[in-house]
């Protein structure tokens, strides 16, 4: 037997079971590679780590399994931080994992991880339209943001926001977002959260444009400078 025909039978040889079993297999170490990346980012105050982790996020989001995110999320729930320990309890709440807490040994987790993993429940909860946990969720993990305030956390904030308002917009309720936002766009302000400052001006002129309020956008824009190194992204948007 040829080496191919013999990759062949084996391959034919796995069940359904133990194919889906490799799948959530090769999302788990992918998403550890990751954790990995953001903790040295974290440790050592390198945001280049931090874009590296983010980079395989939108395809990371088509593998999303409930069942790997609830068990990712519990191996690091442990944190001296009380807004990380909630945000971390809601997102395995939001996944049907009770308390969130694996057996055996929790790894602690910094804001940076508590973020990412907050940001993949963000968009599993939106793919699988569970907007008001997601809307609770968010809360929790711009808790977390304005918090921190270091610039780690800042490529991940960003989209932390974004999906904070899109589950308000297609929840038709965008205008209750607003406060939330331009409170946030203080704190990133004044923290020089370059990447979270440009989405947030993004986020809340399209806001005001929504409801049609064209001076109080007017205004936004007036009295508030959009960081020149700004992501491309957000710059075009």
């Amino acid at each position: 037997m040829s080496n191919n025909e013999e990759a062949t039978s084996m391959e034919v040889e796995l069940t359904e079971e133990q194919k889906a079993a490799e799948t959530q297999r090769i999302l788990h170490e992918d998403l550890v590679r990751n954790v990995k990346f953001l903790e040295r980012g974290a440790s050592e105050s390198e945001v280049h780590y931090i874009h590296r982790a983010m980079r395989t996020t939108f395809a990371l989001r088509k593998r999303l399994e409930t069942a790997v995110l609830g068990k990712i999320v519990a191996e690091y729930n442990s944190s001296d931080n009380p807004a990380v320990a909630k945000a971390l309890d809601i997102a395995a709440a939001a996944l049907g994992t009770g308390g969130g807490k694996a057996e055996g040994e929790v790894k602690t987790c910094v804001p940076e991880v508590a973020l990412y993993f907050g940001l993949l429940v963000q968009m599993h909860l939106l793919d699988t339209k569970e907007y008001v946990k997601g809307s609770e969720l968010s809360h929790a993990l711009i808790e977390v943001v304005n918090g921190t305030q270091r610039r780690t956390v800042d490529p991940i904030a960003g989209r932390v926001f974004f999906y904070f308002s899109r589950f308000y917009e297609v929840g038709d309720s965008l205008a209750n977002a607003r406060e939330t936002l331009l409170s946030s766009l203080q704190t990133a302000t004044l923290a020089g959260m370059k990447e979270s400052q440009a989405t947030l001006l993004t986020l809340l002129l399209r806001n005001y444009i929504h409801y049609k309020l064209y001076e109080q956008a007017e205004r936004l824009a007036a009295k508030t400078a959009f960081p020149t190194d700004a992501p491309n992204s957000v710059l075009a948007r």
